[in-house]
């Protein structure tokens, strides 16, 4: 059907309401890539810029997306006009510290929640924080499920909630965590070149005996952190020293046995990697107990960065981009609410050494 007789800005209008009309009654599938700009131009009649402007309205209503070198593809079956369509489909819960009440996010929390704002801006999309407990997060998607739920960000990791959102086929993302078991996307920090990167570090200033200070808790980040210390070793032809390798009794523990057992060692490390920071106090009053002094008895790299304010703010430490995994994980949602995508997917932020005043080379 021809579009004749109208000024350009018409004819855009005209253009618009002919495609969103197709994408509304199913003529344009979900997932269905649109004719070419030359096509949809000889087929209306209209020049390459009218169309090229129509797309970008679409693209503005979330009715399309442009996919480069592919061409344009339908990711929303709208309800009505594109104002509508648009508002139906915006809303992105950011699940923080699950049923805790927090005042505020933590500054660590707070960089991530800052990258996603940022990124949800960008998107035209509208974010919001919650710490509802499972019973009432389930409750929240249910309702919004049907309205204007665009997806789930979380992070904080229960597995039974994870299963809820890929049974109830709603997006979502976990950040900062992972699951093996389940079908989930998710953006985390890359574990392994972290942990790389600490002990290529240590090694490099001469350590050959380093100790493994961290979690035993069968959690992924603690799994492949574990995974990469002893590969470090094994690449290296280094033997791998049991005794050298312990583990807090669970996560609520400060450290402090695990330490004085890895500490007890004969010979003694030279150096030590933290695999969590939560384990840091711990550590430190069993080298204050055997007056050990950091770096000049033993070097030391902890994994994290410190909340504001908090000790050990000049140790070396494994760092990454939390505002980038916020991101990242608004992006990695759009792609799946997009797609209708609910198989498995992991985007690693890179991880990288930040040097303090905590290492330096054995003692001859």
């Amino acid at each position: 059907m021809p579009i004749t007789e109208k000024p350009a800005a018409t004819l855009t209008d005209r253009l618009v309401d002919e495609l969103r009309g197709e994408i509304v009654s199913g003529r344009l599938e979900l997932g269905q890539p649109l004719p070419s700009e030359h096509h949809l131009g000889r087929r209306f009649r209209v020049s390459r810029v009218t169309v090229r402007r129509a797309l970008e309205r679409l693209r503005a209503e979330r009715l399309v997306e442009s996919r480069a070198g592919v061409g344009h593809f339908v990711i929303h079956r709208a309800a009505g006009g594109g104002r509508r369509a648009r508002a139906r489909r915006t809303e992105v819960i950011y699940v923080h510290d699950m049923g805790r009440a927090a005042e505020a996010l933590p500054p660590l929390g707070a960089a991530i929640f800052s990258g996603a704002v940022e990124e949800a801006a960008r998107s035209g999309l509208d974010l919001f924080l919650c710490c509802l407990d499972a019973a009432g997060l389930r409750r929240m998607v249910l309702h919004k499920k049907a309205g204007a739920l665009r997806g789930v960000l979380f992070d904080w990791n229960d597995p039974a909630v994870a299963r809820f959102a890929t049974d109830e086929g709603v997006p979502f993302v976990v950040v900062e965590g992972d699951f093996d078991e389940l079908p989930v996307a998710a953006v985390v920090q890359d574990d392994a070149g972290g942990t790389l990167a600490a002990l290529e570090h240590l090694a490099g200033l001469g350590h050959r005996r380093i100790g493994y200070l961290g979690p035993d808790d069968g959690w992924v980040h603690s799994r492949r952190r574990l995974a990469s210390y002893r590969e470090f070793h094994l690449k290296r032809g280094w033997p791998v020293e049991e005794a050298l390798i312990a583990f807090p009794a669970d996560r609520e523990s400060d450290g402090r046995a695990a330490a004085e057992q890895l500490l007890a060692a004969e010979p003694r490390p030279t150096a030590v990697y933290v695999a969590a920071r939560s384990y840091l106090p711990g550590f430190r009053a069993a080298l204050a107990a055997r007056g050990l002094v950091v770096p000049a008895d033993l070097s030391v790299v902890v994994w994290g960065d410190p909340d504001a304010g908090a000790t050990g703010a000049d140790l070396t430490r494994v760092s990454w981009d939390r505002a980038e995994m916020g991101r990242l994980a608004i992006r990695l949602l759009e792609d799946r609410a997009a797609g209708g995508s609910l198989g498995r997917m992991q985007v690693l932020v890179p991880a990288r050494l930040v040097e303090g005043s905590s290492t330096a080379a054995p003692k001859a």
